[in-house]
């Protein structure tokens, strides 16, 4: 678990460090746009990852932390939406067979 914390935590200051920087030379001309991109997490995956941070950020007493906890709470909210409306309707009747 530690481990991923300090995953999480690197790719956290990586982040900043590539906004602030993006900001700084005015645009987005980062070596890395052409890199090949990686699969997606799971919304299980992304979920521990929310989880990690909101442990994290709980005992800090910052305004940074209250934003990131925003944040997060908000993505929470919208990968459950985007869960329910992947969901498809089904009747009962399509999880038993028949019996002959």
């Amino acid at each position: 678990m530690k481990w991923h914390l300090q995953n999480i935590c690197i790719a956290v200051q990586e982040a900043q460090e590539a906004r602030e920087n993006s900001e700084i030379n005015g645009g987005d001309d980062d070596a890395d746009d052409d890199a090949p991109l990686e699969d997606r997490p799971s919304r299980r995956e992304a979920m521990e990852a929310v989880s990690v941070l909101q442990r994290y950020t709980h005992e800090i007493d910052e305004p940074f932390a209250r934003k990131l906890e925003v944040i997060l709470a908000s993505f929470g909210r919208q990968t459950r939406l985007e869960a329910t409306h992947a969901m498809h309707d089904t009747q009962i009747t399509q999880f038993f067979q028949r019996s002959k």
